[in-house]
């Protein structure tokens, strides 16, 4: 039955959300300690403990330490993804936590790493082994940390490292949400084939070994024991890190015929109704009929005691039916805020390089953004709040719910919010194209003048609303995002109220401005080979620090140090690493700064030419691994495209469209053609039967084979034969 295909594709699709809604999530929360250990590597307090000769009480490194301790944000107050961080200093063998310094590496190391190495040689040589940037660390009873070498651009000489604790429970209590049973297993592993976190069921047999290994066959396992499972994994594209989920075959069924046992019941249930409301519209004075109408209504009200009225329990039994569909439908929906904020946290990011790819996932959640005025207005509730008073908590979330309420009521344009953080929301606006900028301008005014004022009247809150440029196109949101946080970070440090737009605040002349959002989205379109995505990044950089600040020139060679480190980052520091040291030379002390930021621009769009000329190489290695498999394989006639994703362990969807990209069909009509030209060569060769061709080139019935030949040659095979048969004689 087609409905109960259905249903079990919905049953396995339920596993697959929540597998990939743990993923995203994941990735937001790696993405803010890949940020806090950037913020620690590049502060000042950090990198001066690295000249450090000797840490002893009375001396001044001494006082440095504890002030960088007193001084540090507690993190894992904060963030409850984050345990602990140490800050580990090779020359001093000094280990600085959240609470306490180490004043030997060797009493850290047996407080905290002794379960997890041999000696303490072996973790000591781990540290320095190499650079680290951006890398976890999966350690023997000690769970899962982030590594980043400082200083940050250090390829030798190391002489630190930042370790972030991160909290294994955190992503035990979210993979255990997947319904695996008592059989099934749901793991997670990177690119090196280590385990991160792992949740099995009581009595399961399979092993992670056998599903990193593939060895799968369309979608499904099969262990030793003949028993059947359902395979789905999810690979992060920001760490490569793979989800995998192996559920029972039996959870799927059970589920599967609870609902048939429901749709059975509903089924029977509305016949029922049907034929009671039928008999009543057609026999209404019936004698015989009202004793069966009685009948039914002790059947759905169990009782005779009260008044019977057919109209009234034909009314409540289609509304109890109607009110089941709502819930179900309410249910399917409940997922959808969690992907618009995903898809919200990403725009506001800048980490989409390709605008129609926003557009359709957008409109997917319903969200329409094209041919619109954007900007973008932070509010930031200024309240004291003890982040570990949890009713304090709730009355924050309570303040937050109101001001969103009524900004999107007194918007008189569309308005989505994104919550950043505690005390920070971000709404996008978006307005008609036909209006002015002063017009936008003016309505932003109005909307946090209302927002303000009756924040402070009815909640006694203090409001402050920051507001980026208003720009047109989509991708301009992140620009308009940066600008009203640092419009923010103005009104935080001056305590004006109100509203504080970004053109209006003055710019810091003695900082270069390159925040970390906005080189994240530079080494995502680098990645991607975006050459004027990449251009438009660098002219903005370069007007905004060499226009619009008065910077000296020690300060823009450490500004280009910084993005020629970015670029070694999106790059990597090995087959290409001659590439980056090409431009600029920053150890010349008579180079022009203008010369060097045209150098800079000059290895960025090189690096993304050589990124396009690897991705078109690997494409092209693809593409003839690709044709060997199905040419290899076209005779089986299980060979589809959810074999050949399987098999090189990638999605449908992007071997569909890697076949429409590269050889102007689909994976369906290739295949077939495919056939079709080895069974005319069977035909030229060979006396087989039709039945045998049709067999030897991948069709289970000659009779499919006679209509996809018909398809391909525009005759039947019997008739192209003995025109073969002529020609040769």
């Amino acid at each position: 039955m087609e409905a109960v295909k259905l249903v079990k594709e919905d049953a396995l699709k339920n596993n697959e959300k929540i597998l990939t809604q743990t993923k995203d999530i994941l990735d937001i929360r790696l993405n803010e300690v890949e940020a806090i250990s950037k913020q620690l590597s590049m502060s000042p307090k950090v990198n001066s403990l690295m000249n450090m000769k000797q840490f002893r009480e009375g001396t001044p490194d001494y006082y440095k330490v504890w002030d960088l301790l007193n001084t540090m944000p507690k993190y894992n107050l904060t963030n409850q993804f984050i345990n602990d961080i140490y800050l580990v200093y090779k020359n001093t063998k000094l280990v600085v936590s959240l609470n306490t310094p180490y004043a030997s590496s060797t009493s850290f190391y047996r407080q905290i790493f002794s379960g997890s190495f041999e000696s303490y040689g072996q973790f000591w040589s781990m540290l320095w082994e190499k650079s680290y940037q951006r890398e976890y660390v999966v350690m023997k009873d000690n769970g899962i940390y982030s590594f980043q070498t400082i200083p940050i651009d250090a390829v030798n000489n190391l002489r630190g490292v930042i370790m972030v604790s991160i909290s294994g429970q955190s992503i035990m209590d979210m993979l255990s949400k997947v319904d695996i049973g008592n059989q099934g297993i749901v793991f997670i592993y990177d690119n090196k084939g280590q385990i991160i976190a792992e949740i099995r069921g009581k009595d399961v047999k399979v092993t992670t070994n056998d599903i990193m290994a593939g060895r799968t066959h369309n979608g499904t396992f099969k262990s030793k024991s003949g028993r059947s499972f359902f395979i789905y994994k999810a690979i992060s594209g920001s760490n490569d890190w793979t989800y995998v989920s192996v559920v029972p075959e039996e959870i799927v069924l059970s589920k599967v015929a609870y609902i048939k046992q429901v749709t059975g019941f509903v089924t029977l249930v509305t016949l029922l109704i049907g034929a009671v409301a039928a008999g009543y519209f057609s026999y209404r004075n019936s004698t015989p009929i009202k004793r069966l109408m009685n009948k039914v209504a002790v059947l759905l009200r169990g009782s005779t005691e009260h008044p019977f009225n057919e109209n009234d329990d034909l009314e409540s039994s289609i509304t109890k039916l109607i009110q089941s569909n709502e819930s179900l439908r309410e249910k399917m929906s409940d997922q959808l805020p969690l992907i618009k904020m995903s898809l919200f946290r990403r725009l506001l990011n800048g980490e989409f390089a390709d605008e129609n790819e926003i557009n359709a996932l957008l409109s997917h959640v319903n969200v329409h953004l094209e041919n619109k005025k954007l900007a973008v207005i932070l509010l930031k509730l200024q309240r004291k709040i003890n982040y570990l008073d949890r009713h304090e908590l709730q009355n924050l979330d309570f303040v937050k719910l109101i001001a969103q309420d009524i900004l999107e009521q007194s918007a008189k344009t569309e308005c989505y919010a994104y919550e950043v953080d505690q005390t920070n929301t971000a709404f996008i606006l978006s307005f008609d194209e036909k209006l002015s900028k002063n017009d936008c301008r003016r309505m932003i005014g109005d909307l946090a003048r209302v927002l303000c004022d009756k924040l402070y009247r009815d909640y006694h809150t203090k409001a402050v609303v920051s507001c980026g440029d208003i720009y047109k196109g989509i991708r301009n949101i992140a620009t308009s995002f940066d600008e009203a946080k640092q419009a923010m970070e103005y009104a935080i440090i001056n305590e004006p109220g109100g509203l504080i737009r970004y053109d209006e605040i003055p710019k810091d002349t003695e900082k270069w401005f390159f925040p970390f959002e906005l080189e994240m989205r530079l080494i995502s379109l680098i990645k991607s080979g975006e050459k004027e995505g990449v251009y438009a990044v660098i002219d903005d950089i370069y007007k905004e620090n060499m226009e619009r600040r008065n910077l000296s020139p020690a300060m823009l060679k450490q500004l280009l140090l910084l993005m020629k480190c970015s670029a070694v980052r999106a790059f990597g520091q090995s087959a290409e690493e001659q590439t980056v040291g090409n431009y600029p030379d920053l150890a010349d002390e008579h180079a022009n700064v203008e010369d060097l930021f045209t150098g800079m621009k000059e290895m960025y769009l090189q690096i993304c030419d050589k990124v396009s000329s690897y991705k078109e190489r690997s494409n092209q290695h693809f593409c003839k691994r690709l044709m060997d498999y199905v040419t290899q394989h076209y005779m089986d006639e299980n060979l589809t495209i959810h074999t050949v994703s399987e098999h090189f362990n990638s999605t449908k969807s992007y071997i569909y469209q890697f076949f429409k990209d590269h050889m102007g069909m689909t994976f369906t009509d290739y295949l077939e053609q495919l056939r079709i030209q080895q069974a005319c060569r069977l035909m030229q060769e060979t006396d087989l039967t039709i039945k045998d061709i049709a067999q030897q080139t991948g069709y289970n019935s000659d009779h499919s084979f006679r209509r996809a030949f018909k398809r391909v040659m525009g005759l039947v095979p019997t008739e192209y034969a003995k025109a073969t048969r002529e020609v040769q004689m």
